[in-house]
């Protein structure tokens, strides 16, 4: 599937390698191309976005939901703040997110994210959560 991903990028790799991915990127480059490769393995992936706008509570639980059915990793989220970066979910405590991610990045503490405007050491947004099925 990486190989498939990174043929559909061909001709953006290097402006995505320095500048990163958008949200409309990474379902563009990376997610449809991930269906379409699975479809043709007799996989059935799909993924949906999280609702645009969810206060803090009722995003998490919508999260917490999501892996207690689908499992680890089931989760793509585009964090903000300290650092931009897409990360992984693996486990959603009632204090933590705790993070399959490849800068070592290992729990983001409920207490110190953000939805909104609010200062936080992060924030996430729904719109670029990405919930995935098999």
């Amino acid at each position: 599937m990486f190989a498939h991903i990174v043929r559909k990028m061909r001709s953006h790799l290097p402006a995505i390698l320095i500048e990163g991915l958008t949200t409309e990127e990474m379902e563009k480059f990376v997610l449809a191309p991930s269906v379409a490769f699975c479809t043709k393995q007799k996989v059935s992936l799909s993924y949906t976005i999280c609702p645009r706008w969810a206060p803090l509570d009722e995003y998490w639980q919508i999260m917490q939901a999501h892996i207690a059915v689908h499992g680890a990793g089931s989760i793509v989220l585009g964090m903000a703040g300290v650092q931009d970066h897409w990360t992984c979910v693996r486990r959603i405590t009632e204090k933590s997110l705790l993070l399959l991610d490849s800068q070592n990045l290992i729990r983001l503490c409920r207490r110190h994210i953000s939805i909104d405007a609010t200062p936080a050491v992060h924030h996430l947004h729904p719109k670029d959560t990405f919930l995935l099925s098999v």
